[in-house]
């Protein structure tokens, strides 16, 4: 999928620790993300002092000690799986977690190493920024294990070439995969499964359906982001009763008489005779009764126009989570591809919006995809035809890794420590960024 090399491209979802799976006696926890590099893990009441614990007896004991960890992981998560109605975690809680790589069970040494990173970005965005929304950016897993979010979209280049265009892609989403709106609309997911089991289940939310179409574009070349913000309600509900079905491919029916031509030897039926005086009255009556409908029909008319259904627009303004129900989308850059213009995708429809355009999207939060993640540092009033796309303007995007390979960002961080210098009394704010870089 959208490998160089002959050999077999990982599924969807899996991470570089795939190549090389960590030690089975190594096991890491969202509490205890700690990496012992002192030597193997202690093995129990049958080691001693001079490692003869190492043994077989030694072993079985490390086997039955991680068992009982892993059934002792995540209490709380486990309790609130088993008792909720959200069908996202009910079908999280049948997942035989045997069957699944190494990399869904575990951390390598490396995330462990990129989820303190992480957190330490978090904790200094908090204090720069305290009346912000939190941010997504390391939510569990189907195997209830802490992943980076960048770490679950995987660049994949699915072998048929009806998905080799992005509207292609995004029809297949939204006709594949049953959406299922947020259990708490105002709150980020705290569960987040790989691409693979989405696709494997047939169902997820705005966010599930987002980072599998995120990782498709990815695979055929786009230079797509996973878009976390705010949207309509009815576009968080996937409500599609205003879209225009207008030359869909709607099958055109029969007439029931058939529009062949006459057959001539057919007899013909003998003709009904009726009275002409009682067609007449019956021709006045109809014409009385046209009229009497007529005249209600006005005066319902007249009667309702102050009592008339709010429509779209208004019934968003009486919505009391307005501006707050947090949504998923895709959004591509131009550029990749041939593409002149920036656009969103809508995974629950699989519709493309001009960014230009005033569409049902509210304020942005952040973009993410396989490579960085960047936090949106410009107003949330500001409309999305004025945002900045540019991620690599400091003041405008923030970042979670620096991207060494850039020169331009280079040039910028020096150029911040520079006016820091020799500028005014008061030094800009450095960013989370470079502070934790």
């Amino acid at each position: 999928m959208g490998s160089e090399s002959g050999d077999p491209p990982p599924a969807i979802g899996t991470t570089d620790a795939d190549e090389d799976p960590p030690e089975p006696d190594h096991e890491t926890t969202e509490d205890d993300a700690t990496v012992d590099v002192g030597g193997a893990p202690s093995t129990g009441e049958g080691e001693g002092d001079d490692g003869e614990g190492h043994g077989e007896e030694g072993e079985g004991e490390a086997e039955a000690e991680e068992e009982d960890d892993a059934s002792s992981v995540e209490p709380d998560v486990v309790q609130e799986i088993e008792w909720t109605p959200n069908p996202k975690l009910r079908r999280i809680s049948e997942t035989d977690v045997s069957t699944l790589p190494y990399s869904y069970q575990m951390n390598s040494k490396k995330e462990d190493l990129t989820l303190e990173y992480v957190a330490n970005f978090n904790r200094q965005y908090v204090d720069l920024y305290p009346n912000r929304a939190p941010l997504l950016l390391c939510p569990l897993n189907e195997c209830r294990i802490p992943k980076f979010i960048c770490t679950t979209v995987r660049p994949t280049q699915l072998p048929y070439k009806q998905l080799y265009d992005y509207d292609k892609c995004a029809a297949f989403v939204a006709d594949y995969i049953r959406y299922e709106k947020l259990e708490l609309p105002t709150v980020l997911p705290r569960f987040m499964p790989s691409p693979s089991k989405v696709l494997e289940w047939q169902a997820g939310d705005c966010f599930d359906m987002s980072i599998l179409l995120c990782s498709l574009l990815l695979g055929i070349g786009y230079d797509a982001y996973v878009v976390s913000g705010y949207a309509h309600k009815r576009t968080t509900i996937c409500d599609q009763t205003d879209r225009d079905l207008a030359g869909s491919g709607a099958v055109a029916v029969k007439s029931e008489d058939g529009g062949g031509s006459e057959n001539k030897y057919r007899v013909a039926r003998r003709a009904k005779l009726e009275s002409r005086f009682l067609q007449e009255q019956a021709l006045e009556q109809e014409e009385e009764v046209a009229r009497k409908r007529e005249a209600d029909l006005a005066k319902d008319a007249s009667d309702d126009e102050d009592a008339a259904p709010p429509d779209e627009e208004e019934d968003e303004e009486m919505d009391e989570l307005r501006g707050k129900r947090v949504h998923a989308w895709v959004l591509v850059l131009a550029g990749k591809r041939e593409l002149p213009d920036n656009f969103f995708i809508e995974p629950s429809s699989g519709r493309c919006l001009r960014v230009e355009d005033e569409g049902p999207y509210y304020a942005i939060e952040s973009i993410w995809n396989a490579s960085n993640y960047w936090v949106n540092m410009q107003p949330a009033s500001t409309p999305h035809a004025n945002m900045s796309w540019d991620l690599r303007d400091l003041d405008k995007w923030e970042y979670v890794f620096l991207d060494t390979s850039d020169s331009s960002i280079l040039d910028a961080l020096d150029g911040l420590e520079d006016g820091g210098e020799e500028g005014t009394d008061e030094a800009p704010t450095p960013t989370a960024a470079a502070m934790a870089a």
